[in-house]
């Protein structure tokens, strides 16, 4: 993902971070697609680490919605699944 998104330009980065963001709200709230949720974040943090300030434009909402997942994580009620999926927004963050 993150080499793919070296040859995009800005208007195809921002269709393919939309895209992932429309992906993870999708999924963030099911129990059983949590595992793609982490995939989906994962995506969103190789694409910065590949593409650097080219992603500035868009992070606001990412950024946003990152933090609404964590908020959402029960601490009291911790498994595998909900720890990678915190793990994942904080390092894509």
């Amino acid at each position: 993902m993150g080499a793919f998104a070296v040859v995009l330009n800005q208007k195809q980065m921002q269709q393919m971070s939309m895209i992932i963001q429309q992906r993870i709200e999708q999924t963030a709230s099911q129990e059983n697609m949590r595992s793609e949720t982490v995939m989906m974040v994962q995506c969103l943090s190789l694409m910065a680490k590949y593409v650097g300030n080219r992603m500035a434009p868009f992070l606001q909402p990412i950024i946003t919605l990152l933090s609404q997942i964590m908020k959402k994580l029960n601490e009291n009620m911790s498994n595998d699944v909900d720890n990678e999926l915190s793990e994942a927004c904080l390092n894509t963050i």
